[in-house]
């Protein structure tokens, strides 16, 4: 993980490996939480004097089965 130009984030964790490392102009530093809607990233942009927060969505795959039936017509 890299270290961030101010001071230190409460509840900031490592990076895991298969965690992106960039999101647009931002460099991913840690991951601030997870839940049942994404990650939120905390992420540092080159200038290292503004930092930003992103929330990926988790992948869900679609089976056949689950997928929803199309409209009757």
């Amino acid at each position: 993980m890299s270290e961030l130009a101010g001071p230190p984030v409460p509840g900031l964790a490592k990076l895991w490996t298969h965690d992106p490392v960039t999101a647009g102009p931002y460099r991913l530093v840690g991951r601030l939480g997870a839940g049942g809607q994404g990650v939120v990233y905390l992420g540092e942009d080159d200038a290292a004097s503004a930092s930003g927060t992103m929330s990926a969505a988790p992948r869900r795959s679609c089976s056949p089965a689950s997928a929803p039936s199309p409209p009757a017509g």
